[in-house]
């Protein structure tokens, strides 16, 4: 087995850390609120492709399941948060 010689272990690259905060990077209150809305229109019109295509009853437990998801992932709160939009886009 060969030794390592200095240049193969020496980094090449210089890592400069940029000199932004975490807090510009993220996207302003008002998209945030566009956002949750677009995802309360969406899930509405899932609901009522799969109503139209296998009935009410199977867009009922497709919901129920989808929902039960979601609550596991971000919590009863954001659940209950996009059950509110979703009922305003009706």
């Amino acid at each position: 087995m060969k030794k390592r010689t200095a240049s193969s272990t020496a980094s090449k690259t210089v890592w400069m850390p940029l000199q932004i905060k975490f807090e510009t990077l993220l996207p302003p209150p008002e998209i945030w609120e566009h956002m949750r809305n677009c995802e309360a229109r969406h899930w509405v019109k899932r609901f009522n492709e799969i109503k139209s295509e296998g009935g009410f009853t199977a867009a009922r437990d497709w919901w129920q399941k989808t929902s039960q998801d979601i609550e596991k992932r971000r919590g009863p709160d954001a659940l209950a948060d996009l059950k509110q939009r979703m009922n305003k886009v009706k």
